[in-house]
């Protein structure tokens, strides 16, 4: 064989095997492009592009992205959906800007005929609170959603509301019933009808550590006076929170 048929057949095999090569082809994700089966190149972002990741559950330990980075959690857990990076680079630092965890049961006192009962919504690091008893029976005004015993009175009880927690103790007052302070008031030389008989309080324990008093265990306190009635009315209120996002809801039964 000649050196020119070896040179033909070498090119020939050279051109056969281009043939055979699949085409370059370019991937993107995220900013990231590549070449399937080659090497990638990282894109930058400009400086007022953020990034913007989807997935399910809380990102907090599991997701790394750099400071200012948001998550959308398509499920929803616990209310929170969406979130944003506070700290550079890990998987750490994850808060919460956009969640509503719906009126979940924060305590309930249990009675013959009725059950008292706390409700909380925590909306971004704002916890509301409602009291909204269960009553079965006719006798209790629709507007009371507090029911106690007459006279003075007072209940002392433990709340496990991770979560919810407020940055400090709350103070609410117990009132009566609207329509008894309408009564009580209208045409009164005062205003006494109209005051308060007793008061709702979240208040800490504290325990005195390392030459400082510590926050420890939670309470729901329910004192009234002497002009205490068994029909009561408790305002909405609300109160800040500084906990993380709650891994899981208050489940107390009933």
């Amino acid at each position: 064989m000649s050196n020119l048929e070896e040179f033909a057949q070498t090119v020939g095999r050279d051109v056969k095997a281009l043939s055979q090569k699949p085409e370059p082809r370019l991937t993107l994700t995220g900013i990231t492009l590549g070449i399937v089966g080659g090497n990638h190149v990282t894109l930058p972002l400009p400086d007022n592009v953020g990034q913007e990741i989807r997935g399910t559950g809380s990102p907090e330990g599991r997701i790394s992205a750099e400071i200012g980075a948001t998550y959308i959690d398509t499920a929803k857990t616990n209310g929170a959906l969406k979130w944003i990076k506070t700290t550079d680079d890990g998987n750490q630092g994850w808060k919460v800007i956009h969640g509503d965890t719906g009126w979940v049961l924060g305590w309930q006192e249990d009675r013959d005929n009725y059950t008292n009962r706390m409700y909380l919504r925590r909306i971004n690091d704002v916890v509301h609170v409602k009291f909204e008893p269960k009553i079965n029976t006719s006798t209790i005004s629709p507007s009371a959603n507090l029911i106690l015993y007459l006279g003075s009175y007072g209940s002392d009880d433990n709340l496990s509301i991770d979560g919810f927690k407020p940055v400090d103790d709350v103070v609410q007052t117990i009132f009566k019933t609207s329509s008894d302070i309408y009564s009580e008031t209208a045409g009164a030389e005062n205003s006494e009808g109209a005051q308060g008989t007793g008061c709702v309080i979240i208040q800490y324990n504290y325990e005195y550590i390392s030459k400082q008093y510590q926050k420890s265990g939670l309470n729901l306190k329910i004192l009234t006076s002497e002009l205490g009635v068994k029909e009561n009315h408790v305002n909405p209120f609300s109160y800040l929170t500084e906990d993380e996002w709650p891994t899981t809801l208050p489940t107390i039964g009933g």
